[in-house]
């Protein structure tokens, strides 16, 4: 039987549980980058009733975003009337609280598939207590909105 010494099995083990370090330092997940956001909200204005609003520049009835795949799109209803976000267009998407039908309410979908989808509101009559108000005014913007994921 070989005899082994402390001197000549130290260099061994400290190259074995360095090599251990260097396994679990590459297979550990780096810092988890946070997926993109944008908010976009429903804004209540006096020509058109309500408009798009990013924050900056115009607020518009029609929009169109182009975003990174995986970005958290938020829409928020800052209306004084409720709103439905409706798919009309492009890859299927889940879309969280679609029926926006308060101020402050809001939905958002993440957007995980490259393509172009589109969507319109739709305000007022399908929530009895705001038909009557949708039918008197007439001249309301319907919203639109594209979105680009690249």
């Amino acid at each position: 039987m070989a005899s082994h010494s402390f001197a000549t099995t130290l260099p061994v083990v400290k190259k074995i549980a360095l090599a251990a370090v260097a396994v679990v330092a590459l297979a550990a997940p780096g810092p988890a980058s946070a997926a993109p956001k944008l908010t976009v909200t429903i804004t209540h204005v006096m020509r058109g009733c309500h408009a798009w609003d990013l924050g900056h520049g115009p607020m518009r009835a029609k929009m169109s975003l182009t975003v990174k795949r995986g970005t958290l799109v938020k829409l928020v209803n800052n209306d004084v009337m409720p709103h439905r976000l409706v798919p009309t267009g492009g890859p299927t998407l889940a879309v969280k609280g679609a029926n926006m039908n308060k101020m402050a309410a809001s939905a958002s979908a993440t957007f995980r598939r490259p393509g172009v989808y589109r969507f319109k509101t739709v305000y007022g009559p399908f929530f009895p207590w705001a038909r009557s108000m949708a039918a008197e005014i007439k001249w309301m913007n319907v919203l639109h909105l594209t979105i680009r994921v690249k």
